[in-house]
């Protein structure tokens, strides 16, 4: 038999994190130490015996620090880590803080259109520059508008040409909650990501996929895992001011500018053909995205091309 403490090779102290908040910082140590016994006792039953590491010899290394202005490269130089992971926060555009406006400024300061990425974009940056030279392996948590839209070629673009970033593994959207209960699911509103990385590039790639925001994910070995999280080689799409063929430029949509004077409800309509049945010729459906997405109704008194002297004759119309 040997001897159960040099199997015991994993202590809380080979565990470094970062952690803007005090009261946090201190329970992830609490946490380690909690995770740590736990493990001595499922290796004690292994081996029929007990086993604890008792008293306590060693701390884990968290430092209470605004990840985004402490160099990691202090906490922990890259040449002693092995992974990373974590749950940043996930901040978008609208909601995101003075302070945290200013971390973006700062960590982003060589990416374009840097003010349209969510704030877990900047864990991701510093990442990928912390492991530059390394095998370190790199696990996050995410909203997944990271990997959506305008957000893809702002942040990922450099991030796989100037950091050599490669996408090991990637869940698809599912939606967060503690646990997979439809009570816990309806309680947030949360659709994430998990994307796993490295400068290192690996044959075949695992894409995570769900059919339902409560189903198991299904297993997919794939060659490729674009930002999109789709199997595709790398291209990036770029938005545009000119047009890539021969039509002409779009120079405004369409956009009711009356400050609502010309809109109605269905009720409204209903009153006002009532008191002046006249001006029914006037008013048209007004479909915007609100009305198709939630199957509502609304109307527009509209007088393009209408002959001033029919309309003038309508006193409410011309209120």
């Amino acid at each position: 038999m040997p001897d159960i403490t040099e199997l015991s090779i994993v202590d809380v102290d080979q565990f470094y994190g970062i952690e803007i908040n005090e009261f946090p910082a201190r329970i992830a140590e609490a946490a380690l130490w909690l995770t740590d016994h736990q493990m001595n006792v499922e290796l004690g039953d292994r081996f029929n015996t007990v086993y604890a590491r008792l008293p306590l010899r060693t701390i884990p290394h968290i430092v209470h620090a605004n990840a985004m202005r402490i160099d990691w490269k202090e906490v922990l130089h890259p040449s002693k880590c092995s992974y990373i992971l974590g749950n940043p926060p996930f901040s978008g555009l609208g909601v995101q803080s003075k302070e945290q406006k200013q971390d973006i400024s700062i960590v982003l300061k060589n990416i374009k259109k840097s003010g349209l990425l969510d704030y877990v974009s900047l864990w991701f940056v510093r990442a990928a520059e912390y492991i530059q030279e390394t095998s370190i392996q790199v696990a996050f948590v995410s909203t997944n508008s990271i990997t959506q839209g305008e957000q893809v070629s702002s942040l990922w673009k450099p991030l796989c040409e100037e950091y050599g970033i490669k996408i090991h593994f990637a869940h698809r959207a599912f939606k967060w909650g503690l646990d997979k209960t439809e009570k816990n699911l309806k309680a947030s509103a949360v659709y994430v990501v998990i994307i796993g990385f490295s400068i290192i590039n690996l044959p075949k790639k695992t894409l995570f996929t769900y059919e339902t925001p409560t189903s198991d994910p299904k297993k997919t070995s794939i060659k490729h895992i674009h930002p999109y999280l789709i199997d595709m080689p790398l291209v990036f799409i770029l938005n545009r001011s000119n047009p890539l063929c021969c039509t002409p430029k779009i120079k405004f949509g369409n956009m009711p500018r009356d400050g609502g004077n010309f809109l109605m409800t269905d009720e409204e309509k209903k009153t006002f053909l009532k008191k002046e049945p006249q001006a029914k010729k006037f008013i048209k459906p007004f479909i915007s995205a609100h009305e198709y997405l939630h199957g509502k109704k609304r109307w527009v008194l509209w007088l393009k091309n209408a002959e001033p002297s029919e309309y003038s004759k309508l006193p409410l119309v011309m209120d």
